[in-house]
């Protein structure tokens, strides 16, 4: 069963090719990477993906019962400028009045941290304090308020150091079987993306398949034609 569909996007910006011919599909419950350079139209692929971007020609078509939710990418001093505790943080996905009733979203809050191992105590805790993992386990959690059965995810953990990334693809790992979640991740973490994905797709403008080790004898071959494509 498929849970989004593209079929022969393409796109172009100021006379240059962006997206050429891009299909694929993503199965539920999977997870899916995408690999590229700078450049490669991952982030424009993403945009389109959520509805943010129309293409010039192809189609998006997604199934009837999913329902998305979107991490972009933050910047390590992003949430610096966020004067905000978590509970009011969370609250931004919510429809509370913000942030005068985040409270009323208490139980929600601290089952979708729980979802993601914070302890419901961090609710109140200044989201300035929090470590680098922290933040983003929280973001996961605010996305979940929104009952998602499939993950957008653009570069979500490239500001934390690698244990800490480590343990948050197996965290993803966790969240695709425990809430039977779709994963879409954009990542320039190939090593990484290799071990967590089922799929791996590498684009640069047009999309290659067929990326993921059990498409190749050896490791260094995967690497190369990854390489080669990207």
């Amino acid at each position: 069963m498929h849970a989004l569909d593209l079929q022969n996007v393409s796109l172009r910006a100021e006379g240059v090719d962006i997206l050429e011919n891009v299909s694929f599909t993503l199965g539920a419950n999977s997870i899916t990477g995408l690999i590229g350079p700078n450049g490669a139209g991952k982030s424009t692929l993403v945009r389109i993906i959520i509805g943010a971007l129309h293409p010039d020609t192809g189609t998006v078509t997604v199934s009837p019962n999913v329902r998305m939710a979107y991490i972009p990418q933050l910047a390590p001093d992003d949430l610096h400028a966020l004067p905000l505790s978590v509970c009011e943080f969370m609250a931004i996905a919510t429809s509370a009045r913000f942030p005068w009733d985040a409270h009323r979203y208490h139980d929600a809050m601290q089952d979708a941290l729980g979802k993601v191992g914070i302890r419901a105590t961090k609710l109140d805790q200044d989201m300035r304090t929090l470590s680098g993992g922290e933040r983003q386990r929280v973001l996961l959690a605010r996305a979940l308020l929104r009952k998602p059965t499939m993950l957008i995810l653009d570069e979500p953990f490239s500001a934390v150091d690698y244990h800490t990334r480590g343990e948050l693809y197996e965290l993803l790992k966790t969240m695709r079987t425990d809430l039977n979640m779709t994963i879409f991740l954009v990542s320039h973490d190939i090593e990484s993306v290799m071990e967590t994905c089922d799929t791996v797709l590498c684009l640069n403008k047009t999309l290659a398949q067929g990326c993921h080790p059990v498409a190749f004898m050896r490791r260094d071959e995967t690497l190369h034609a990854m390489h080669h494509h990207c």
